[in-house]
Parts: structure tokens; C-alpha cells; sequence
């Protein structure tokens, strides 16, 4: 499937709430994220996060990631939560400046690495700490997302 690549400057706080809404209206229906603290595992916002989500949560289950340690394989076991209306208000609640929203560093935690599924395949996937993600699309919902200026008509299309 086709794959163009996001930086920041390509999305910002709003088009990444439009962006988010395309994708569940486009038959998303999972997501994952991580949370870093720090030192501390227990960071306030990492519970924050986790409390605001726990009535979204599914069944963990092997998903693709793009990004992996190197012993880890890129399709594993993976915590997912339903991605619906609900977890979209929480979710870019959580992310104020959008999918881009970096707080490294910060003692009280933050979200790194959204990642939407459609089913079990990856639809968007971030990769925070690079300031990158990968949009997996056919190309006429590429050209539709163009069109609807949510995607920038220059963005790098890698297949």
C-alpha cells in the first residue's frame, strides 16, 4: 500500500484533530500509543492517560509498528484501545499540539508513538522523538486527503 511521510510543519493542532477523524471515519478502529516518564514508571500523566482510556481498552493483540529495539520484531504483542469518537476528544486532549506533541523530557510523563490500526494493518503511525509519521493509504484516499488539504499535495510518497 502506498505510504507518504508527515513531518510537523505538514500537520498542525487542527488538521491533526481532521486528520485523526478521516482515519476513523475511514474504518480505523484501534490505536496504541506509549508513554514515557522518565525515571519514574508512575509518571502523573502516564496514570492520566492510562485512567482516561481505561474504558477504551481492548485485548492486546500482534500489530505492525514502525519502529522497533533490535530485538524486538516489528509485528508483536501490542496494547490497543478503541478508537472511536470518545477516544478521539481524549486523545488530542492529551496532545495539545497535535500528533507532534513533544514533551521529552518533562518528569511528569508524555505520549509518544500514536499508531492507528484499520483491523490489524497500520493506517497512521508516529514516530515522535523523529518528528515523522506514515500515513498507509490507497492512492485515492491519498489524492482525497490532497484535495482536502490535510495532507500537503508535496508530501513524500514512498510505496
Amino acid at each position: 500500500m502506498p505510504e507518504i511521510l508527515l513531518k510537523p510543519p505538514d500537520l498542525s493542532a487542527h488538521s491533526t484533530r481532521l486528520l485523526l477523524q478521516w482515519c476513523l471515519e475511514r474504518g480505523s478502529d484501534q490505536f496504541t500509543w506509549g508513554c514515557l516518564g522518565g525515571a519514574s514508571g508512575l509518571a502523573p500523566f502516564c496514570v492520566a492517560v492510562e485512567q482516561a482510556l481505561e474504558s477504551l481498552a481492548l485485548p492486546a493483540a500482534p500489530r505492525p509498528h514502525l519502529t522497533r529495539t533490535q530485538t524486538e520484531p516489528f509485528i508483536r504483542e501490542t496494547g490497543l484501545w478503541r478508537f472511536n469518537n470518545e477516544s478521539l476528544v481524549i486523545l488530542t486532549g492529551f496532545l495539545p499540539d497535535g500528533l507532534f506533541t513533544d514533551r521529552q523530557g518533562n518528569s511528569d510523563g508524555w505520549i509518544e508513538d500514536v499508531t492507528l490500526y484499520r483491523g490489524s494493518e497500520l493506517l497512521l503511525g508516529v514516530i515522535t522523538h523523529e518528528g515523522e509519521a506514515a500515513l498507509r493509504a490507497t492512492d485515492a484516499e491519498i489524492r482525497d486527503l490532497r484535495e482536502r488539504r490535510l495532507v500537503p499535495r508535496n508530501s513524500v510518497n514512498r510505496s
